[in-house]
């Protein structure tokens, strides 16, 4: 999550504080989302599967770890719900780049 203070005052300071802001502003605004509640956030999983040679591997991997985490915190509410979140993005972007991650086979 990016605060919105952060934005803030890379967008109010002078143009002596920030040569090249507005391109520095257009590069951080491409890496940055909002959820539903309206929340700023970096959509890193966007970029890394962009860059990735095998964007299922990374969203396997991206899955599993939000999987292991939210059992491993399933008592403990305030970082469990962090998960919740992250797993909530992977699927939001998921569809958003309508990437089918790879299904198991019936045996």
């Amino acid at each position: 999550m990016v605060d919105p203070g952060v934005m803030q005052a890379i967008e109010s300071s002078s143009a002596e504080d920030s040569y090249g802001r507005e391109d520095q502003l257009e590069v951080l605004r491409s890496f940055l989302a909002h959820d539903e509640e309206g929340n700023a956030y970096i959509d890193y999983l966007r970029v890394a599967l962009y860059e990735s040679e095998d964007p299922q591997w990374v969203l396997k991997k991206h899955s599993d770890l939000i999987n292991e985490r939210l059992a491993l915190f399933a008592k403990k509410k305030s970082i469990r719900s962090k998960y919740e979140w992250l797993r909530a993005y992977h699927d939001r972007t998921v569809r958003a780049l309508k990437v089918r991650p790879e299904r198991k086979r019936k045996k």
